[in-house]
């Protein structure tokens, strides 16, 4: 077996283990970090393909672009679930009463 097959096995393994990471993993952050490590081991089989630009393009937008949005976006919102929020304002009309009422009293006739 050639060393160039041997490494795309172990390419391809990488990233299904990976990917199966991402889907089972119990912890958000944790599941981002597969999906890196996922996309990483896509960009390898494109480069396996000879799909240079297809590769660099995944590392680009994917990577460098879209899950490191994934990974600001857990970090930022994480402290959100410390908040309690409350709601103050129980007994207001609803604006859709009062927009039906108001189409009410314009339709009818004088």
């Amino acid at each position: 077996m050639p060393i160039a097959e041997i490494v795309f096995w172990l390419v391809a393994a990488f990233t299904i283990v990976s990917a199966s990471l991402v889907v089972f993993n119990n912890q958000l952050l944790y599941s981002a970090i597969a999906l890196l490590f996922s996309l990483f081991g896509v960009a390898g089989l494109y480069i396996f393909l000879w799909a240079d630009f297809i590769a660099g393009i995944q590392l680009i937008v994917y990577i460098g672009g879209i899950n490191v949005l994934i990974i600001f976006g857990i970090m930022l919102t994480n402290k959100i679930s410390s908040v309690r929020l409350s709601q103050t304002t129980q007994h207001l009309f609803c604006p859709a009463y009062l927009i039906s009422h108001y189409e009410q009293q314009a339709a009818a006739p004088s």
